[in-house]
């Protein structure tokens, strides 16, 4: 079977191993990803927040804590969004279930939307961004975070290594389109684009591009040496910060 996109979250089994997963020591979620969006997104206090892929609503917690003056996260997977209503219950926040290729945006702008780690599930990505631009305040921030195309042009080697991967043999890199991860040891589809062809998105929307990221580890952001020299071998995840001027 394979999953497509935020579906894989609902498998009661991966919903498991994935949440055990994201508690462990140096996981690259928190010590790799959420560095880098908490720079990019910097002082949040007053604004309006839609995160489309908010995951079980921690972060909204700690984005409403720090002075948001309101949040709206968005699901694909109902596991994933119930345990956001549970986690912002006594909040105000609100949370949706939708699929992002055509949830009804709220009838409201915001001042700044968040993606972090979503992104890679889509084909086409011009429909989202146009949306994105237009449900934005002049001046707001869209800040999104994918998968390195060097991660996911290199699934192919990876999908036949057990444990630990080794190295990264990445392949057929500016051929844009589906490929098969097999993660958690279920296969999920993901969508590969090169660095130009997000770049390209963006620019058709309308998006003045801030800034471009990489996830270059730091040693602060980790408690074994062992983990810091492994991450410094791969970009593990990319990060856009646009601006609708």
């Amino acid at each position: 079977m394979h999953y497509q996109g935020p579906e894989v979250y609902d498998d009661p089994e991966f919903s498991r191993r994935y949440l055990a997963k994201r508690q462990k020591t140096d996981n690259p979620n928190d010590a790799l990803e959420k560095p880098v969006i908490q720079e990019l997104v910097g002082p949040v206090e007053g604004k309006s927040v839609l995160d489309l892929g908010c995951g079980d609503g921690t972060f909204g917690l700690e984005l409403l804590a720090a002075g948001a003056a309101s949040y709206h996260g968005m699901d694909g997977s109902e596991t994933m969004a119930e345990l956001a209503r549970r986690n912002l219950a006594e909040t105000g926040a609100q949370v949706e279930i939708g699929n992002l290729n055509n949830w009804r945006f709220p009838a409201r702008s915001f001042d700044l939307i968040l993606s972090r780690l979503v992104l890679h599930y889509l084909e086409d990505l011009d429909p989202l961004f146009t949306t994105i631009f237009e449900h934005l305040t002049p001046g707001g921030d869209f800040v999104f975070s994918v998968e390195h195309p060097v991660i996911t042009s290199s699934y192919e080697s990876y999908n036949n290594v057990a444990g630990k991967r080794g190295n990264w043999i990445v392949d057929n890199y500016f051929d844009n389109g589906p490929r098969e991860n097999v993660w958690i040891d279920k296969k999920v589809i993901k969508y590969h684009k090169t660095i130009e062809t997000y770049f390209q998105c963006c620019q058709r929307a309308g998006f003045t591009v801030d800034r471009i990221r990489e996830s270059c580890p730091r040693p602060e952001q980790f408690e074994q040496v062992e983990s810091y020299e492994r991450r410094k071998r791969i970009p593990l995840f990319l990060f856009f910060k646009l601006k609708k001027t």
